[in-house]
């Protein structure tokens, strides 16, 4: 299910800061550098896979390695074959890094900050819905079941040629070949003929990437003197 973020809108109607105790002579300033810290503790959760002490799911925890509503976005823009990251258990939510970038803050008045994403895929990747996969075209079915013979033939040729080569190097090029085929064949089940024109939903795990955890509070609290919370 898709859900569409308005701009600079949190993902869970605003991640809202306020200082609860202390009275500052330049509010405004501190709340900037509150949002910044913010900002940069979700870049953070992107790079060490969690936020706070959530850990994120690896794809191969949720059964989504291979990554195959990625697979059919990499044939619906018009590739022949699928990215490699799409057959990795980790990093997850780092496709192009949009997601990442897209993370922003405001100041709002003199008491609150303001975080989130704009983008309509934002929220159900960070709270964990569902969304749905590309529409699944006869275009795309031709291009992985085309991708899937090159994929198996390469993998049956280094077999035998590892076989008579019968060297270290042969046998590694031939084990990767053969690691890719099998992640190539978990794949068929999507050239079904009655999954033409349709779209597939994808249940994600919650991997939270925005708001404040206990750690961040103390974080702001010894920086900046103040006790923050999270607006209802």
């Amino acid at each position: 299910m898709a859900t569409n973020i308005p701009a600079m809108q949190a993902l869970d109607e605003g991640t809202v800061l306020r200082a609860l105790r202390t009275t500052l002579e330049d509010p405004v300033a501190v709340l900037d550098g509150i949002g910044a810290m913010m900002q940069a503790e979700s870049h953070k959760a992107f790079r060490e896979q969690r936020f706070g002490n959530v850990k994120w799911k690896t794809r191969g925890e949720t059964g989504m390695n291979p990554n195959w509503p990625g697979i059919l976005a990499d044939f619906k823009r018009g590739a022949s074959s699928p990215k490699p990251h799409r057959f990795r258990d980790a990093p997850v939510l780092q496709d192009t890094g949009t997601l990442k970038k897209s993370i922003a803050y405001r100041v709002i008045g003199r008491d609150s900050v303001e975080i989130g994403s704009a983008l309509p895929y934002a929220g159900p990747l960070h709270a964990g819905e569902d969304t749905e996969s590309p529409t699944i075209t006869e275009s795309i079915q031709r291009k992985l079941w085309n991708w899937i013979k090159r994929t198996t033939g390469a993998a049956t040729r280094a077999a035998k040629k590892a076989g008579k080569e019968n060297t270290p190097q042969a046998r590694s090029r031939a084990t990767d070949k053969l690691n890719r085929a099998e992640g190539a064949l978990k794949l068929k089940w999507l050239l079904n003929k009655k999954l033409r024109g349709t779209k597939i939903t994808i249940t994600h795990p919650a991997r939270p990437f925005v708001g404040i955890h206990r750690t961040f509070i103390e974080d702001v609290q010894e920086v900046f003197g103040v006790v923050i919370g999270e607006a209802n």
